[in-house]
Formats: C-alpha cells, structure tokens, sequence
C-alpha cells in the first residue's frame, strides 16, 4: 500500500503501511509516538570519481560513460601519502577488498597451498 501522506506524519502510519508483526508496537508500553530517531550515513562517492553522463536529446537516454583512468591507480602513485589517512578513501580500501580483492587473494591462496602440499607428496 504505497503512502501518500506527509513525510512528517509517516511514524503515526507505520501500522496501515508496514502490517507486519514485528513493526505492532500497540501494546508496547516504552514507544511513544513523540520519539525522533536520527539516521546518519555516508556515501562515499570515490569510485564513480571518473565516471560522466552524455545525454542523447534525440533518443532522450542517458548514458555513463566508463572511466577514462582508474582513480586507485592515480592514488597509488600519487606522493602525497595523505589521502590514505582520509576516511573516505579508507572507506573505499576497505569495501574493494572486502567485495572483490579478499576472495581472489584467498582462493589463489589456496591453489597455492594445494601446490605446496602436492610437492611434497
């Protein structure tokens, strides 16, 4: 059911638009309706650095155009050693490891430990 009322006015609805168990806070006696939560997050806009969009007016589409250099490789050789301590660039190390370079690494790792324990069989 989508929700068509204020943005202001969306806490006092949860029950109409969410009819799910664990959002019934009906007989909880420690919610009130007058709380307000804060909700911080970040986007970290590194690696769309590079990217553009071309809009095509005759065939109204837009298009992202890819990379013309990669921004890690222009960090990595770049002298000022700084831009690692930036939290925005950890941030970035940290998701392309976690997402992609940890389970590659690792499952070369374990080629080469299969390798290993074959030579010596």
């Amino acid at each position: 059911m989508p929700y068509n009322g204020s943005i202001f006015k969306l806490r006092d609805a949860y029950h109409d638009i969410f009819k799910h168990k664990k959002f019934d806070y009906s007989n909880d006696e420690n919610t009130h309706s007058s709380k307000i939560y804060k909700i911080s997050y970040k986007i970290n806009l590194l690696p769309s650095l590079c990217e553009y969009m071309v809009t095509d007016t005759d065939k109204k589409t837009r298009t992202v155009k890819p990379k013309k250099y990669d921004f890690l490789k222009e960090a990595n050789e770049c002298e000022e050693l700084g831009i690692f301590d930036t939290d925005a660039m950890k941030d970035l190390i940290e998701f392309k490891w976690s997402e992609f370079s940890f389970n590659f690494h690792m499952s070369y790792f374990s080629f080469h430990c299969f390798y290993i324990v074959t030579l010596f069989l």
